[in-house]
């Protein structure tokens, strides 16, 4: 499933991609992702695949290495025009 997800974020275009499991990955799936490589941006590398257990995602502690400052991995929303915004009716 590892294989499939490398894939399929390289058809995509996508930057990262995370594989969340129930149980503790097995060596053979590290291995995998470790395979992918990593994304590169101004605030450093960050691995491209990302295998996250659902007890981490829960946990106190934060598992997931996302470059958050960089914002070229988000669509950015169309900026409005500006000028007077009409009231709703309710």
């Amino acid at each position: 499933m590892v294989k499939d997800l490398i894939v399929t974020v390289d058809q995509e275009g996508a930057k990262m991609g995370g594989f969340l499991t129930l149980e503790a990955p097995t060596k053979g799936m590290v291995t995998q992702a470790a395979s992918a490589g990593f994304y590169k941006t101004d605030y450093g590398n960050f691995p491209k695949i990302q295998i996250i257990t659902v007890e981490q995602l829960l946990g106190p502690a934060n598992p997931l290495h996302l470059p958050w400052q960089d914002t070229s991995v988000f669509k950015k929303a169309k900026r409005e025009k500006s000028g007077t915004q009409s009231e709703l009716d309710l």
